[in-house]
């Protein structure tokens, strides 16, 4: 096998917008320890179903690799033979983004939306509802979802998107703006009991799904003085309660639990209190929620978002002339003002290479200045609400799809915390003497909301590779893995066991493992016993300088920073046995290819007696490589292990086949798993309609009092495009063709 120049492949910043309708796939088969790939006809048997998989498409200019268009791939393993299908999610800000982008001489410049971070907007419409983390899965639904706005429907045979959770009304924004497309946070991982679902006999059982509308405020660097100037102004002017809500929004959030009933669409909300009776509000995001049969659970967990970070472009618009300026001057005189401002003795590095070329510009200083890094905090705050306390459905509103939304009803919640930060966890479903059993990843010492710049330092002379401009930037600390029991109606830790090793714990990110509602009811479906995390390693590829200095000497470490690694941690996936706490698996994937997204598929067969069916499967992964022939064409593939044992089963890997391009998947993030799907739940005229009745709800008011070229913009573009999802290749040619015209 060719041997990569670079642990972490050019293919993560990459992806390719082609939306594919049906590509059979080659199966290749290694074995562990063999370098040596065979082509074979045919998947194992018992390999069936449907996974999806969510992914931003990056723009390609060194912004974040996570903001990006929601690409919706799918693998379909009917009669043993792979498909992929891949269809764009096209959201109606969707349609005006493009057509903004294609005709840029016709909307003002106030019009055109930006990257600001992990986020997406336009000063005039707002922000982009991109659907590209994450899928819900109910017992006869799939939707896709965001971490800033609503969830949609999706079908899972067209990839077509249908109607979103709720319509504008019932969301509230961020922050205060009016926009038209607004900025809706919620977990990107909300929730829908299939476990309770399974055990009803009642025909009038509706499901539902739950969860959290939030804000965290203003929490940066200037929210000392923003809160006091804030306060000033409530006890100085007679503010109305209508205003002094949106003041106290600003200052210290919100959190909203939301109850969406999916038959009748009724949406019901709860204002969330803590037992000393202040409001919930989150720091940093909600990313994340889990249910079990007596608790809703969510987490403010690492990854915080800057505010700065979202309308720092719209600052640097109006500091397009510091570009041209710093194109005049002398890169010592240029240095010594960035040194004295900043105080930052590494750019002495510039000087030592005396690369004259490499001239930074002022308005990145300034830009570096307003988003100086701030870590997530080094621990974790879980909240609990006992589901007991909901409110029942009021049956007057059962039969109406279009209720207006309860309000003021609150519901008290326990306030738990964890040491140390968290990505991703799961939990039991069973609740024996109240106690949730909590399993997590401590992704310590590191930021997914910070990314890798064309203008950033290298933390260890020429390690750092300014071709993975926008990748995630690397960890700075060593990670764990935790079970916690908690006792919920204390709101304590009742025990806890942390375990890490320095062979296999680095970046842990994501995790996969057996559904509880693959079970059957009978079965004891009700504990984790197997979790598969995938660990994205170690590599000083992508570690800025800024990015070292911010953590090296942080208060709460799990190492020093003298212990991290020369050389690299390779990427792995882990089995964790959940009851033992042991990792008792790992593969290893080779050097120059990142892997992600791993997806647990339950074999089809029966589960021998002697075998527990938490690792009776296959895990799917996406696996990003560049060509071995030219690294700067990707060559990504899907790799698929077995799920109970990595190192003396055959690996099968998948790709494009010869006569077309190689496969350019992105940094895929989260996955889910259907064992069929219904071809024929919705007509297409049935699709057709959904989008109808959702788009002019939402928006004939908001646009209402709008100007002309905004009520055109929805009228010629937004409307009649997303009612039909017409494909980007078409429309690219309809929005030319008129801009020629």
């Amino acid at each position: 096998m060719h041997q990569a120049k670079y642990q972490i492949p050019n293919s993560v910043v990459k992806a390719s917008r082609d939306e594919i309708e049906e590509l059979e796939l080659l199966i290749f088969q290694q074995f562990p320890k063999s370098n040596e790939l065979s082509l074979v006809e045919n998947l194992p048997d018992d390999l069936s179903g449907y996974v999806f998989i969510a992914a931003p498409l990056p723009y390609g200019d060194g912004s974040f690799v996570l903001n990006g268009d929601g690409m919706i791939y799918r693998l379909d393993f009917t009669a043993c033979q792979p498909k992929l299908k891949a269809k764009i999610s096209k959201t109606p800000c969707y349609y005006a983004d493009l057509a903004i982008q294609k005709q840029l001489n016709k909307y003002p410049s106030n019009f055109k939306f930006r990257n600001g971070g992990p986020s997406r907007r336009s000063r005039v419409l707002g922000s982009r509802n991109q659907l590209n983390t994450a899928f819900l899965k109910t017992s006869n639904q799939l939707f896709v979802t965001f971490d800033a706005a609503r969830p949609y429907e999706i079908d899972p045979e067209t990839l077509e998107i249908l109607e979103p959770v709720g319509n504008t009304n019932n969301w509230r924004e961020i922050f205060p703006l009016s926009d038209i497309f607004g900025a809706y946070s919620n977990p990107a991982h909300p929730v829908s009991d299939v476990m309770e679902l399974k055990s009803q006999t009642s025909e009038n059982y509706q499901e539902e799904l739950f969860s959290i509308n939030y804000s965290t405020g203003y929490k940066d660097r200037l929210r000392k003085p923003l809160a006091r100037i804030l306060q000033w102004i409530k006890h100085k002017f007679p503010v109305p309660k209508s205003i002094k809500k949106i003041i106290d929004s600003i200052r210290y959030g919100y959190a909203t639990l939301i109850r969406y009933d999916l038959k009748t669409k009724h949406f019901s909300t709860w204002e969330m209190i803590l037992p000393d009776g202040q409001t919930v509000s989150p720091d940093q995001t909600i990313h994340q929620m889990a249910i079990t049969e007596n608790y809703i659970i969510f987490m403010d967990i690492a990854f915080k978002i800057e505010i700065p970070q979202i309308f720092s472009p719209f600052l640097l618009d109006r500091l397009s002339w510091i570009d041209q300026l710093g194109n005049f001057l002398k890169l010592n005189l240029l240095l010594t003002f960035i040194r004295n401002f900043l105080r930052i003795s590494v750019l002495d590095k510039y000087k030592e290479k005396g690369v004259t070329e490499n001239i930074l510009k002022l308005g990145t200083c300034i830009y570096s200045i307003l988003l100086r890094l701030i870590p997530p905090e080094p621990y974790t705050n879980l909240y609990i609400v006992p589901r007991q306390s909901l409110s029942k459905r009021h049956q007057n509103h059962l039969n109406s799809a279009n209720s207006e939304q309860e309000s003021n009803k609150k519901i008290r919640v326990k306030k738990v915390t964890l040491p140390r930060e968290v990505s991703h966890f799961t939990v039991d479903y069973k609740n024996p003497e109240n106690k949730i059993i909590l399993h997590v990843g401590h992704n310590n010492g590191s930021d997914v909301t910070e990314w890798v710049s064309k203008y950033d330092l290298s933390a260890r002379k020429n390690k750092l590779r300014q071709e993975l401009a926008g990748m995630i930037v690397g960890t700075m600390d060593l990670g764990c893995l935790g079970r916690y029991v908690i006792d919920a109606e204390a709101g304590v830790i009742s025990d806890a066991k942390v375990i890490s090793d320095p062979r296999f714990t680095w970046s842990l990110s994501v995790y996969t493992r057996r559904e509880l509602c693959h079970e059957s009811i009978n079965e004891t479906a009700d504990k984790v016993k197997n979790i598969y995390w995938m660990s994205w390693g170690f590599s000083w590829e992508t570690i800025p300088e800024r990015i070292y200095r911010a953590y090296k000497d942080a208060k709460f470490r799990h190492i020093h920073y003298t212990e991290l690694p020369e050389d690299y941690k390779p990427t792995q996936l882990l089995r964790l046995d959940a009851e033992k706490m042991e990792i008792v698996d790992c593969f290893e994937f080779p050097y120059g290819h990142f892997a992600c997204t791993p997806q647990f598929i339950p074999s089809s067969l029966p589960c021998p007696e002697d075998k527990d069916p938490s690792i009776h499967g296959y895990i799917v992964c996406v696996v990003l490589a560049d060509n071995p022939e030219d690294p700067n064409q990707p060559q990504d593939e899907f790799w698929i292990l077995h799920a109970d044992d990595f190192n003396n089963n055959p690996v099968y890997r998948l790709r494009a086949p010869s006569d077309n391009s190689s496969l350019n998947i992105g940094l895929t993030i989260h996955s889910t798993w259907l064992e069929e799907i219904n071809k024929e739940k919705y007509t297409e005229d049935e699709r057709r309609k959904k989008r109808q009745i959702s788009v002019y709800e939402d928006y004939t008011e908001l646009i209402k009092d709008s100007n002309l070229q905004i009520k055109e913009l929805f009228e010629e573009i937004i409307y009649p495009h997303f009612i039909e999802q017409t494909s980007e290749e078409v429309m690219s040619k309809i929005l030319l063709k008129n801009r020629h015209n």
